[in-house]
């Protein structure tokens, strides 16, 4: 008796016919087995992840002869949509950037739908990982830091801000028992000379790991990175959030003026100096933070190799939050608000996981 879910059923047409029905319009006929269908020359194998952007498909190219995964725009989103430029706009970043720690795009393509062609990774997200593991070993998170750190610098270099830098956008592999991390989705990433990154009031990116002055709306430069990076580190070194979760003005208040509560708290073997390099990259003041992801990327390589003492080096309280700022001015802000964020923190996310597969 066959499946009543087209997805657990053999390629056929009555199964292409069901996946077109969920969206796949844009697949065509595939004779080879194991195949859900074709586009264009990628046999599609598997769906990755699905949103309400699109979808993420594992494929396999037949002209270069590797696993690849594929991110379709849905079709609802015509030229001139916001989410079409979006799509755009991350084809053009992520394929400016050559780094092993940045998700690498081979193609983009318009029709039938528009898509990426990306390097496949085998792995999970790093929010996967936390949610699976409750909280990551100490070594594991410098690790990781390191090499996001490195992967910023790569896109720094490029005169590139990512702006939405989170877990969910954090792959990783571990290969040979250590943990290979890539960034993804450059969806929101804009030229640090654009001058959408000037206009005030105008927020965009996932609330909980937004700095400062990306929830005030303010210019941003690479250091505002920097910030969402130690959110990142923090979460994945204590399993929480630095600044909380659930109603995002709410957090957005918080990151501007209050601080996390202190990392031992959640996990008391953590050395206090890495407590004081989390802490720096959460300055409230970009100034007071490293001053940019390539030095951050060498103390990781340089504490990973040589751990400092904790009686030797002390961490330095983070910076005070601002307190000139007036509630009128943060109402202001607030009412002016237009954040690119999913219940779960994840949405558009959710689009472009590359699940681990079964």
């Amino acid at each position: 008796m066959a499946s009543s879910n087209p997805k657990a059923d053999s390629p056929g047409d009555e199964t292409l016919a069901a996946y077109k029905a969920l969206g796949m319009s844009f697949l065509e006929r595939s004779k080879k087995p194991g195949s859900i269908g074709r586009l264009s020359h990628y046999e599609i194998l598997k769906v990755l992840g699905e949103g309400g952007y699109g979808m993420v498909l594992k494929a396999f190219d037949e002209k270069l002869t590797r696993e690849v995964a594929i991110k379709v725009l849905s079709s609802e989103f015509g030229a001139g949509s916001t989410p079409r430029a979006r799509f755009v706009r991350e084809a053009r970043a992520a394929a400016a950037i050559r780094h092993e720690n940045v998700v690498a795009i081979y193609a983009v393509e318009e029709e039938p739908n528009p898509y990426l062609v990306m390097e496949y990774i085998p792995g999970e997200t790093l929010q996967n990982l936390v949610d699976r593991l409750g909280r990551l070993p100490v070594k594991d998170v410098l690790t990781i830091g390191g090499q996001i750190a490195r992967g910023l610098a790569a896109a720094h270099e490029k005169s590139l801000i990512h702006r939405d830098i989170k877990p969910c956008n954090i792959l990783v592999e571990q290969i040979g028992g250590v943990y290979q991390a890539k960034i993804a989705d450059f969806g929101l990433a804009l030229a640090s000379t654009d001058a959408r990154l000037t206009q005030s009031g105008m927020v965009a990116g996932t609330p909980m790991y937004m700095s400062p002055e990306q929830a005030r709306g303010d210019k941003l430069d690479p250091r505002s990175d920097l910030f969402s990076l130690g959110c990142v580190l923090y979460t994945a070194l204590t399993g929480h959030p630095a600044f909380g979760e659930g109603n995002p003005m709410v957090i957005l208040e918080a990151i501007i003026r209050s601080h996390p509560k202190p990392i031992r708290d959640f996990a008391p073997e953590a050395p206090q100096w890495v407590s004081g390099i989390i802490g720096k990259l959460l300055a409230k003041k970009r100034e007071d933070r490293y001053q940019s992801a390539k030095d951050v990327g060498k103390i990781f390589a340089d504490v990973l190799e040589n751990p400092p003492v904790d009686k030797v080096r002390k961490p330095q309280p983070a910076a005070a939050a601002p307190t000139t700022a007036g509630a009128g001015v943060w109402q202001k802000v607030v009412l002016l608000v237009l954040v690119i964020v999913a219940a779960a923190g994840c949405a558009y996310a959710a689009t472009l996981l590359f699940f681990k597969p079964s």
